[in-house]
């Protein structure tokens, strides 16, 4: 007797178990190939399909839309995988109703149902990495192969916008304006603080993971230092930038080289070879040997002597008659050179000091 009481006992709590986890909702949208596994099961996906309790769906090149019983929508975008924990919907008694489901990889957009708006604490939708609090409104999310996730809100049918929260293990933030982001890169860090992104809803699918969402121009951006984890190298491309291209070297003492440094340059030379550069319209003649030291410069016009200098395009001439008896002396810091001399020099001389 006591082991028939015991048979019939399971047969009702499997019939239980099998009236809560059928017909919890119906696949109303397929665009392609998927998978629904189902107690180790893989069934194809196809329109009119009924979802049950602890079924995993996985697209492959296609998109799969849910409708639960309590009116709540799911749209499982291509290449993303998405379990049914647990769903209760009874309409006679909200607060037994409850809705849990996990988002694995790719992009899943939400709208809420009759669960949410009637007892939202007993909806709890989760990413690898975050916690979403639904408040009576649509969002959606998309994960990456390491389980970044990036959550955003979207305005309802209606055309409202609700509110969400999104936790970490060390933080939350709310969303409350259409379009509105966070991303969270492990449970260890905060969520990001919310951004206003610009895109439109048929943008919101798996492309975000490889291409980060354009922000509006007058929102603050991401502040995504919490964590290293949240750094990914195949983000940058150091190709775009050539250091070379862009001269920011500062000159110091420590690139002045006294070697390269002359200190015995002979200023008469460098005057001359100054003058040779820069003089090409005054009528020049040989220095005649003997008569001038190397390196002065000297012209005969209409029976003068003209000795001159030509630096940096300013000239500095002494000019005495051809037959006059006096000699021209320039004494360079000590060291006398004679400029101009005639035969029969007499007691007139003219010095020119520099130091």
């Amino acid at each position: 007797m006591l082991q028939q009481m015991v048979r019939l006992l399971a047969l009702l709590l499997t019939f239980q178990i099998s009236i809560c986890s059928a017909g919890i909702g119906t696949v109303e949208k397929q665009t392609g190939p998927a998978q629904l596994i189902r107690n180790k099961d893989k069934i194809t996906i196809e329109k009119d399909l009924g979802v049950e309790m602890m079924d995993t769906i996985n697209t492959a090149d296609g998109i799969i839309g849910i409708g639960f019983n309590d009116d709540t929508k799911v749209q499982i975008e291509k290449h993303s995988k998405m379990v049914i924990d647990d769903f209760i919907y009874d309409g006679a008694n909200p607060k037994k109703s409850k809705l849990k489901m996990k988002v694995g990889l790719g992009t899943v957009k939400y709208a809420s149902g009759k669960i949410a708006k009637n007892n939202a604490q007993n909806v709890d939708i989760q990413t690898p990495t975050a916690r979403i609090g639904v408040r009576g409104t649509a969002f959606s999310m998309t994960v990456d192969e390491i389980g970044k996730s990036l959550v955003i809100l979207l305005p309802n049918a209606d055309g409202t916008v609700g509110e969400i929260s999104v936790d970490s293990d060390m933080g939350q933030v709310i969303l409350n304006q259409a379009y509105q982001a966070t991303m969270v890169g492990a449970r260890e860090v905060p969520p990001t603080p919310p951004v206003l992104l610009d895109l439109n809803m048929d943008q919101i699918n798996n492309l975000l993971i490889v291409q980060k969402p354009k922000e509006i121009e007058d929102e603050e951006l991401l502040d995504n230092e919490g964590s290293i984890l949240d750094f990914n190298e195949l983000d940058v491309n150091l190709l775009d930038q050539n250091d070379l291209d862009e001269d920011e070297l500062v000159f110091t003492r420590l690139d002045f080289n006294l070697l390269d440094v002359d200190l015995l340059a002979n200023l008469l030379d460098l005057m001359n070879k100054k003058l040779l550069e820069q003089t090409e319209t005054f009528p020049t003649n040989p220095i005649k040997p003997g008569a001038y030291e190397e390196g002065n410069t000297q012209i005969v016009l209409d029976g003068e002597w003209i000795i001159y200098r030509n630096v940096d395009g300013r000239i500095f001439s002494v000019t005495l008659d051809q037959n006059s008896r006096t000699q021209m002396i320039l004494n360079q810091a000590g060291n006398p050179v004679t400029l101009h001399t005639t035969e029969n020099a007499g007691d007139s001389i003219i010095t020119i000091n520099q130091n």
